[in-house]
């Protein structure tokens, strides 16, 4: 598996899918950004900003300490993202 770091600036420059992804179609975001917080229990936090269509909408964003809320959020967002 490769795996890609990206600068916030470079994930928000184009929203556009890839020369090669061969699609007109639908582009949705979804991002994570975790951290550690300290004294925390548990110490996990992630915000979680979603778009389930980039051309229209505005993003909403949670922050959570639930890995559970990670995976239904997640879950939720590509069966959204699929009926497109």
């Amino acid at each position: 598996m490769t795996s890609h770091i990206y600068a916030a600036s470079e994930m928000t420059a184009s929203l556009q899918p890839p020369d090669h992804a061969g699609s007109a179609g639908p582009v949705g975001l979804l991002t994570l950004r975790a951290w550690l917080e300290e004294g925390a229990q548990p110490p996990l936090r992630v915000r979680v900003t979603r778009l389930d269509e980039v051309t229209s909408g505005e993003p909403t964003s949670f922050v959570t300490a639930s890995v559970e809320d990670i995976e239904s959020t997640l879950r939720d967002w590509l069966q959204r993202f699929l009926a497109y």
